[in-house]
């Protein structure tokens, strides 16, 4: 058996050296395979040193791949010594890593807004100065208000400075890092947690976006608080009005991204089916959350009707966002051609309604190619996750298409697609575990978040929010490949 597992070993290595070989002598063969993954059938310029660099990592895995069985059981039995339940210093260790990874990129770079974040970041800055939601003095819903909302409280306390910006936003990702290790003690016991707190602590794309303009990071701190609460609150029939807390941030990570819309139906669920609740108490804590966000999004909607003279919900972009997912050139992706269709239309409230109507008029006319969007929208929201590394450099005035900046990304893809493969393991092994209901309600919401998405078009930083929840599954599955289940795991 040893042997035979080793002649595996063997001849999976020398494949893969054998690719990387045929790659680093023919380039074009490597450029003709990544055109699949290129929507608009083109490279952005730091892909092209990645095409370069890639062929040698793969050499190198190949090299290092007959030492994977050794190195992996090292890896395991240093997990067992360090990751124990009784280790309360490593808590303070790991968060301590996580701040100073992500206190580096805000002390050492120099960050200026691009692209959309200039539109957040102006935003902000107007509300700070008491000018309302304004862009170039004029009226505006076309983003959510959300995250300028958070800019322009912080301008208005702290003044118009981006590092104190990106300080809070340093700050929220952090508790982002709490937040996970809070849901992992919940449903991996404290060992399982040490782990998930390690990974995203580490994990690349969590540490790169703190120091970036979008409104990443305020969503996921909001709406991992959402899972949490949820998560804890549904143990009990106490503290029933605290359901109003959940709905209230729950209107508040809408008011920043609108896609947990609908999430009061997977609580309503979760409650009914998961936890076994009854449909009376279900219903009422599942109305409670709902009464939280209509709090919230009430005024706001108002706001929009008062300036724009319609009946808008949260923000103009939705439409925009969902005509580009759905339409007869669409192709899974964000694609300017498309989306210059719309940007002909001045008026962002007419491109709202006409956006929407289209996209409908898409869905009705062509469900079969509706239908067969789906996998690729899937492909292009979970395929890379290295756009804030990427966008990162290229906001602090540094270049994105050296060898350096290439082996950054391709170095964070491999950890990424790593995290992204143990996350679909763990998710097997707690189906099978009935009476683990926290490990259901993650399931459930990440079943949600790729069902919201097949209605709209995607890119690698829509799936960020639940990186966090990806890491917690993929740490139950390391936590089971070492061997070591916690009686409450």
């Amino acid at each position: 058996m040893f042997l035979r597992s080793r002649r595996i070993v063997l001849s999976v290595a020398l494949l893969i050296t054998a690719i990387g070989l045929l790659f680093a002598f023919r380039h074009d063969y490597l450029f003709r395979l990544l055109l699949i993954f290129s929507s608009d059938k083109s490279f952005l310029p730091h892909t092209i040193e990645t095409v370069k660099v890639l062929p040698y990592f793969l050499m190198l895995i190949g090299l290092l791949f007959p030492f994977l069985p050794s190195l992996l059981s090292r890896l395991s039995g240093a997990v067992r010594r360090h990751f124990g339940a009784d280790n309360k210093r490593l808590i303070y260790v790991l968060f301590g890593l996580a701040l100073l990874l992500r206190f580096l990129p805000l002390i050492l770079l120099d960050v200026e807004p691009l692209g959309d974040s200039i539109w957040y970041e102006q935003g902000g800055y107007n509300i700070a100065k008491g000018e309302g939601y304004t862009i170039a003095g004029k009226a505006t819903a076309f983003w959510p208000v959300g995250y300028p909302l958070f800019l322009g409280i912080v301008y208005f306390i702290f003044g118009h400075s981006l590092f104190v910006a990106r300080f809070w936003t340093v700050i929220l990702s952090l508790y982002i890092c709490f937040l996970t290790y809070r849901i992992g003690k919940t449903v991996l016991g404290n060992s399982g947690s040490l782990v998930a707190l390690l990974l995203i602590a580490t994990f690349p794309s969590q540490i790169f976006f703190s120091s970036l303009f979008f409104s990443e990071v305020l969503f996921s701190a909001l709406f991992l608080t959402v899972v949490y609460f949820t998560m804890k609150l549904a143990e009990g029939e106490k503290g029933g009005w605290l359901w109003l807390v959940v709905g209230l941030l729950c209107g508040a990570s809408i008011l920043v991204r609108p896609v947990t819309l609908l999430f009061p139906v997977v609580i309503f669920i979760f409650l009914l089916r998961i936890k076994k609740q009854s449909f009376k108490s279900s219903l009422l804590r599942t109305a409670l959350v709902i009464f939280g966000i209509l709090l919230l999004l009430v005024p706001w909607t108002v706001r929009n009707k008062n300036v724009l003279g319609h009946w808008i919900l949260v923000s103009t972009n939705s439409g925009y966002n969902f005509w580009i997912g759905n339409n007869p050139e669409a192709k899974g992706t964000f694609t300017p051609e498309v989306a210059e269709v719309l940007n002909v239309i001045d008026d962002e409230v007419e491109r709202y309604y006409l956006g929407y109507r289209e996209g409908f008029n898409f869905i009705l006319n062509r469900p079969d190619k509706f239908l067969l969007l789906i996998p690729r929208k899937l492909f292009y929201l979970f395929l890379t996750d290295t756009f804030s590394f990427y966008y990162l450099l290229t906001s602090a005035g540094k270049s994105s298409t050296g060898w350096l900046a290439a082996v950054g990304g391709v170095l964070f893809e491999l950890y990424y697609l790593l995290i992204l493969l143990l996350g679909v393991a763990g998710i097997l092994l707690p189906l099978r575990d009935e009476s683990r209901s926290g490990m259901k309600l993650i399931c459930w919401v990440l079943g949600y978040w790729v069902f919201f998405h097949i209605f709209l078009f995607t890119i690698d930083r829509y799936h960020f929010p639940i990186v966090p929840l990806i890491i917690i599954l993929a740490s139950k599955a390391i936590w089971r490949w070492v061997g070591r289940d916690e009686a409450n795991l």
